[in-house]
């Protein structure tokens, strides 16, 4: 919900997130952060989405 009212807000799909630090355990904030705890295959209801990220 924080990252969907961040880009409505602001109009940008970009997300800086930190190494080891605590984001959530939503798919979109882990696949944000790229920690490694969602494993494919997923069971039946969810779907994986590839969002773009870049490393600083």
């Amino acid at each position: 919900m924080a990252l969907t009212l961040a880009r409505l807000h602001t109009g940008r799909f970009d997300v800086l997130t930190l190494r080891n630090a605590y984001h959530g355990l939503t798919q979109a904030v882990q696949g944000a952060s790229n920690l490694g705890t969602w494993k494919q295959p997923f069971p039946n209801g969810y779907q994986s989405y590839s969002i773009e990220t870049s490393s600083v």
